[in-house]
Formats: structure tokens, sequence, C-alpha cells
């Protein structure tokens, strides 16, 4: 699975920013005074490779190797980066060092844009449990451009939600456009 800083926004595959979120608010006792480095995902599944007969040994390992990067953010702080991939060529993470600085900037995040991330993350929880406590839990399904949420659910009888009824569409943003999303931090995603 991609990781996208747009999921945030419509309230998906936050679980690991959840943890993260909890960890930065509670964690003080436990662990002392600690800054977070970011969030990463290990693939769970394992690579498949295809490659001719003649294939060289080397190449096949780095095309594993490619499959198995995690995916996720990372402070924007080389330190951060060298100490979570040594060599920092981005073997391990999906970011690495040129010339002292981070390759790629849609995997990297600064201290403030981490802390705009996790408080839009707070408010959208909030407002979730609110909604889930007052008993509004619409069947207004969230679809993209390739599925359907629908399509394979297993609970279609009890929701009751039909083809011709409304749902939420997600759009495609890119790093900074959901960054700037976040740091407004609108109630309840966009386009709510």
């Amino acid at each position: 699975k991609e990781f996208r800083l747009s999921d945030i926004l419509y309230g998906i595959n936050m679980q690991m920013l959840i943890y993260l979120a909890a960890l930065c608010e509670n964690g003080g006792g436990r662990y002392g005074d600690f800054r977070p480095a970011g969030v990463l995902y290990a693939p769970a599944n394992r690579p498949s490779v295809s490659a001719g007969r003649d294939a060289p040994p080397e190449a096949l390992r780095v095309k594993a190797e490619r499959q198995l990067r995690m995916d996720g953010l990372v402070l924007d702080d080389p330190q951060v980066i060298a100490a979570m991939d040594r060599e920092a060529k981005g073997r391990y993470i999906p970011v690495a060092l040129k010339g002292g600085l981070p390759s790629r900037r849609d995997h990297v995040v600064s201290p403030a844009e981490l802390k705009a991330v996790l408080g839009y993350l707070k408010t959208l929880i909030a407002d979730m449990a609110r909604e889930l406590r007052n008993g509004e839990i619409g069947a207004v399904p969230l679809n993209g451009d390739k599925h359907s949420a629908c399509e394979w659910c297993p609970y279609s009888s009890v929701c009751g939600h039909e083809r011709d009824d409304p749902e939420r569409r997600m759009q495609s943003w890119d790093r900074q456009a959901a960054m700037e999303e976040l740091k407004k931090a609108g109630k309840g995603g966009p386009g709510a």
C-alpha cells in the first residue's frame, strides 16, 4: 500500500499516525523527552520479482529490496534520515540524502508540518467520536476513481445504500495541496 498524505483528509489509513499522536501526547512519562521522527509502513507481503533466467542475482536483490522499502513520512532532518537508513540511500525508507538534503520532498515533513498533520488528525478523530456519540452514521461511502467502497462490502443489506444515493468522492491531491488543506484543519476534511 502506498502512503498518501491526502488519505488523512478523508479519514482513511490513519492507524500508524494515531499511534504516533497518542505517543506524542501521552508517552513523555514513559519515554521522557523525545521528538517524533516520522511514521513508516512496512510492506506485509513477500517481494515478487519477475526476471529472465539470465538475470544477475544482484539485479534480483535490488528489485526485491525496492519492494520491501517502507513508505510513510520522515522528519526533514538529515540526522534522522541517516539514523533510519545508515547509508542514507533510500534503501529502507522512502527518502535518500543527496548533498546532505532529502532527495524527495513528498515523504518528508518539517516539525511544523508533522504537528499540523497530528493536529488535523486529533480534530478529525474528535469529530468522528462526536458523530458516533450522536448516532450520525450516514451510509455515504467514500469512492475513488478506480474503486467503489460498496463493490465488495458485505453490509449492503444493513446500510441500505443504493446506487443513486449520495456518496463522497475522493479527489486527487498532490503533497503540497494536501499539506495546505491539513494546515487549514478544515472541519471534516475536504469538501465538507
